[in-house]
C-alpha cells in the first residue's frame, strides 16, 4: 500500500508507516502476530524501498543499522501494545466479575425460598460454564450423593474444614465434580458447591477462585437468612 508513494515520502516516513501497523497489529491481535509483523515490516521495506528495488540485496550498508533499529523498536512496540491489549483484557473480566457478583447478591437477597436461591446460583454460573449442585449435611453430618463416593465425600469434607475449594480436576472422571467450593466453614459450615464444567471443558479454579468464593460467602448469608435456626439447610 506504501509503495504508489515511495516517490513522495522519503525512506524514514515509510519506516514510520511500518511501524505504525506492528502497533496496530499487536493491538488486535496480540505480541505472536505483532512479532511476525515486525520481522515482515523489516523484509519488506527492503525489498520495495531500499535500492535496489525488488531485491533483498543492498548497496549502502548503512541501511543494515536502519534495519536493526526498526527491527528492535517494531518488537518493543509489539511488547508494549500487546501489555496494553492484556491489561484492558483483563480489567474488562474483572469488570464483568464485579457486574455478576452484583447481579447475584441483588437476586439473592430477593429470594424467598431454596429454590429461588438455586435458580440464582444457576443464573451467577450459567455464564461462566459451569454448573453447580449444592450439597448440604443431613443430621448425621453427611452430604447427600456422595455416599457411594468416600473419597469425594473425604475431599468434600475437606474443603469445609479448611474453608478452600478443592480442585478435582486431577481425578479425570467423566461428569464427576472438578472441584468443592466451601459454602461456610468450621462451625458455620453449610455444605459445598460440587462444580462441574460444560462441555467436559477443565476447571479454571486459579482463575475463579475468588468470584467463586465470594459467591459461595454470598450463599451461605441468603443461607442463613432463610433458615436462620438451622431448619431446612
Amino acid at each position: 500500500m506504501a509503495t504508489p508513494l515511495r516517490e513522495r515520502i522519503d525512506l524514514a516516513n515509510t519506516v514510520m508507516l511500518y511501524l505504525l501497523t506492528v502497533f496496530v497489529v499487536a493491538l488486535r491481535l496480540g505480541r505472536g502476530p505483532a512479532v511476525l509483523a515486525a520481522f515482515l515490516a523489516v523484509g519488506l521495506f527492503d525489498f520495495f524501498f531500499v535500492p535496489p528495488r525488488l531485491a533483498f540485496a543492498v548497496e549502502d550498508s548503512g541501511y543494515l543499522i536502519t534495519f536493526t533499529v526498526m527491527l528492535v523498536v517494531g518488537l518493543i512496540t509489539a511488547q508494549l501494545a500487546a501489555r496494553v491489549q492484556r491489561q484492558a483484557t483483563l480489567a474488562m473480566a474483572r469488570q464483568w466479575r464485579t457486574h455478576r457478583l452484583y447481579e447475584l447478591a441483588r437476586a439473592l437477597t430477593a429470594a424467598a425460598a431454596t429454590d429461588e436461591l438455586r435458580r440464582a446460583l444457576d443464573a451467577y454460573l450459567e455464564p461462566m460454564g459451569y454448573r453447580a449442585e449444592l450439597l448440604q449435611p443431613d443430621a448425621h453430618g453427611r452430604l447427600p450423593g456422595l455416599h457411594a463416593h468416600p473419597a469425594l465425600a473425604t475431599l468434600a469434607q475437606t474443603a469445609i474444614v479448611l474453608g478452600e475449594p478443592v480442585n478435582l480436576a486431577s481425578l479425570g472422571e467423566a461428569d464427576a465434580p472438578q472441584a468443592f467450593v466451601p459454602v461456610g466453614g468450621g462451625a458455620q459450615a453449610l455444605g459445598v458447591l460440587a462444580l462441574v464444567p460444560k462441555n467436559r471443558e477443565r476447571l479454571k479454579l486459579d482463575e475463579e477462585k475468588d468470584a467463586l468464593m465470594t459467591a459461595a460467602s454470598l450463599l451461605a448469608v441468603t443461607l442463613q437468612r432463610l433458615h436462620p435456626d438451622g431448619s431446612g439447610i
